[in-house]
């Protein structure tokens, strides 16, 4: 594994890692963590698709894991900031450094709506978004996990960053650490019926309809914090190319768990991870181009 420094715009320096592929190459893949995930979790994920021929890069945005840097203003930074700067900037670092071969991304989560954020995603010859799904807590399912993502999301966390900047999301049951002004943007959007589309400063919804790259969208059956209809939600907005929408479980990996984190997780290794792979080595031998927008119809079908 090869550490990684990786310069923004602004003058941030981004921690990373890349794991070279094992074998003939067939790409590369970037990896989009979700928010409060640092990127070790998706280190046994990077090994499998290392085995499987590509190169694999993976970050922490600033303010979290190897990115973090007393010299940063937490409260200045926000989802816009790690989607416009990091997301966009590790885009062009890797479609640079890895120039000439095919450069696929994953997006976990809030690594999956960077995509309709980032000018660069169209840099890209496709993109799979994970557990990528409309915020607002309404859409949360069972009455107390609601209730308990209600009173994270709009007391404890911004609450906790009045009085620091940086949140130790972990003594919440939220990951890891968080910046306050990502705690105070979460906050904000996950009141919004339609989470950031609803915000009219950030034009997300036109952002989203300008990606052109072929997109598969991955949702979870035991996913409270997504829903099928929330998953679908986010999809929809991606009107300028072609989503396919696939529904996945416990069912699908021998009964093992899997919820809005453990995609990533190594039990999944023989059952989920390799027809996302596949997928991936499709794009591959497909031209890149254009297609007019569709939802593909095997949204909730078994494999």
């Amino acid at each position: 594994m090869e550490l990684l420094k990786i310069p923004c715009r602004d003058g941030v320096d981004l921690g990373g890692w890349l794991i070279p592929a094992k074998g003939p190459e067939k790409g590369v893949v970037q990896i989009n963590p979700a928010t409060a995930v640092v990127s070790r979790l998706y280190r046994p994920f990077a090994e499998y698709l290392s085995s499987e021929g590509w190169n694999v890069v993976c970050y922490d945005y600033r303010g979290t894991g190897a990115s973090k840097d007393p010299a940063l203003r937490p409260r200045e930074i926000g989802f816009t900031t790690w989607a416009e700067y990091d997301v966009s900037d590790v885009t062009c670092y890797v479609n640079q450094r890895f120039f000439g071969l095919p450069h696929l991304a994953v997006g976990h989560s809030f690594g999956g709506h960077a995509f309709g954020f980032s000018d660069a995603t169209n840099l890209l010859d496709g993109a799979v978004l994970v557990a990528a799904h409309v915020g607002c807590y309404r859409h949360v399912r069972g009455l107390f996990e609601r209730l308990r993502v209600w009173f994270l999301l709009k007391l404890a966390l911004p609450a906790a960053g009045l009085f620091v900047d940086t949140i130790p999301s972990r003594q919440f049951g939220v990951g890891d650490d968080l910046p306050a002004g990502v705690a105070f943007e979460w906050s904000r959007w996950t009141s919004m019926e339609n989470y950031f589309f609803d915000d009219e400063a950030h034009r997300l919804k036109e952002r989203f309809a300008s990606v052109r790259v072929p997109l598969l969208s991955i949702g979870i059956d035991d996913d409270p914090w997504a829903p099928p209809h929330a998953v679908d939600a986010l999809a929809a907005h991606f009107t300028g190319t072609t989503v396919e929408r696939w529904q996945r479980g416990p069912a699908h990996s021998h009964g093992r768990p899997v919820g809005h984190i453990g995609f990533f997780r190594r039990a999944h290794r023989d059952t989920l991870w390799p027809e996302l792979e596949r997928w991936l080595s499709e794009r591959v031998s497909c031209p890149h181009a254009i297609a007019a927008s569709s939802i593909s119809s095997s949204a909730h079908s078994a494999m």
